[in-house]
Order: C-alpha cells, then sequence, then structure tokens
C-alpha cells in the first residue's frame, strides 16, 4: 500500500520561508492543535502537491495566494514535497521511495515533478492514477466530509 512517510513544505500559506518537515511514521496519524494552528493548512499542501487546480478547494481566492505572505516575510515561491512510500510498486515507478513536488510562482503557474524529473500534471496525475490517488479522491478526508 502506499502511504505518505514525509511532507515537505516551503512558502505555502502559514509556512514562511524556512523548509517544513512533517515525518509520517507507520500506524494512524492524527494532527491536532489549537484553531489557526494550520491543520488544514497540511491537508492542503497534500492536494496541492498531487495536483489540485482550484484555488477555492485550497481555501484561497487564487492560486497566487497561497504563496506565504506575512509582514516582513513574502515568498517568491512555494514549494510542497510528498514522499511515498512505494515498496509494493503500485505507483508504476521503479523505487521504493517516489518523491512527488509541486512549486508555485508569483504568477500562478505550477511546476510538477516526480523524483526530481520535471512532468506535466497530466503525467503526474496518469502514474498516480494507477495507485487509485488523486487530489480529490477519497483518499484524502477533508474537514466536514
Amino acid at each position: 500500500m502506499v502511504k505518505i512517510s514525509r511532507l515537505t513544505i516551503q512558502g505555502f500559506k502559514s509556512f514562511g520561508r524556512r523548509k517544513a518537515q512533517l515525518r509520517f511514521p507507520p500506524g494512524l496519524i492524527v494532527i491536532t492543535g489549537p484553531n489557526g494552528g494550520g491543520k488544514s493548512t497540511v491537508v492542503d499542501a497534500v492536494r496541492f502537491a498531487l495536483g489540485e487546480l482550484s484555488a477555492h478547494n485550497l481555501r484561497a481566492s487564487r492560486l497566487s495566494n497561497l504563496l506565504h505572505d506575512s509582514p516582513g516575510e513574502k515568498a517568491t515561491s512555494a514549494s510542497v514535497t510528498l514522499a511515498l512510500e512505494n515498496r509494493s510498486r503500485e505507483i508504476p515507478v521503479d523505487s521504493d521511495e517516489v518523491i512527488i513536488t509541486r512549486r508555485l510562482n508569483t504568477s500562478g503557474e505550477s511546476e510538477y515533478m516526480i523524483n526530481g524529473r520535471q512532468v506535466s500534471r497530466n503525467e503526474m496525475l496518469t502514474i498516480l492514477s494507477a495507485a487509485n490517488i488523486s487530489p480529490d479522491g477519497l483518499n484524502i478526508v477533508t474537514q466536514g466530509s
């Protein structure tokens, strides 16, 4: 079974320019914290990395609003990287770990990479669909669902 082993976020929404990395050990993972602590932003980051195109679904008015913007610290790009465990080879990539990265620039344009190789969004979605992974699939349960 494919599962997320790491999530790296930089310049995305409330995550500033410094890289933040979350590790997901085996078992049930629960993210808790106070209101406004960034819990939903973690889910938004996963959906973003998987190719979500709707700014509304990522709780923003437009994609360029996903860039971190706080007084004295405005990101010029955002990057989210998912490390997916792939020992079962459900994702058709010959690697025990598949690294999915999406970068967003100030114009709202995105760049997608799989294991460091630039790919189109459609190519990424096709590869991930082999493991039934999609940005709007049942593999992600959002607040209120």
